[in-house]
């Protein structure tokens, strides 16, 4: 018994040894299953941080690409409002040219169909024979054909800038499309925005018609 108790004692230490030995490993494992997540979490963190930088920069990026396209827009509306003032401008000057043509054709007409109308009467030979312009009726005479040529090269100069304005305006058209398609993609709700060009198109019409 004696010896029985002397083993018993003998292998409790051990025990307790190899308990402690079981427990050290258990816990060495455990430290590093601990620092092999720690270290997949830090990584996917870093991930996480690239991935967020990366989303920031393209939404700066984004946010100056629309500000360059409002400004765009802004440009092309301001275009199209000169380019429209410039148009209603030149068709009033041609208006008024027209105007002053017609009268001007108007008072030729008369003198014309006056001077038929005196030819056309039997007259006797002095009075057939055309007298010689004084010098006050040369100024006169002169100073009709000036005005006349005055009122054809502006008028002929109207017309170039009513072309050239014209010209303008087609070129316009695709670009008051393309601002047409963003503001409607940029109006609330979804809803299509009234066509910016809509008075430009008019515009275009009335100088072709005329």
């Amino acid at each position: 018994d004696a010896i029985g108790r002397l083993v018993r004692v003998s292998l409790v230490p051990m025990a307790v040894a190899a308990a402690q030995s079981s427990s050290l490993a258990s816990t060495v494992e455990l430290s590093k299953s601990l620092e092999t997540k720690l270290s997949a979490s830090e990584s996917e963190l870093a991930d996480a941080r690239a991935e967020s930088a990366k989303l920031a920069r393209e939404a700066l990026e984004l946010r100056a690409a629309l500000a360059e396209r409002d400004e765009q827009l802004a440009q092309l509306k301001a275009k199209a409002v000169e380019s429209e003032a410039e148009s209603e401008q030149s068709r009033r000057r041609l208006m008024a040219l027209r105007q002053a043509g017609q009268e001007v054709v108007g008072k030729l007409g008369t003198a014309v169909l006056s001077a038929q109308e005196a030819s056309a009467k039997p007259r006797p030979l002095e009075d057939i024979l055309t007298p010689v312009a004084t010098g006050e009726e040369r100024n006169m005479e002169e100073q009709l054909r000036a005005n006349f040529q005055a009122v054809f090269d502006a008028y002929s100069v109207t017309l170039a800038e009513l072309e050239e304005q014209t010209e303008m305006v087609i070129l316009l058209g695709p670009a008051m499309a393309e601002l047409r398609d963003a503001m409607a993609l940029k109006a609330p709700g979804g809803g299509a925005a009234p066509p910016a060009g809509s008075k430009q198109e008019g515009a275009q019409g009335g100088a072709q018609g005329e």
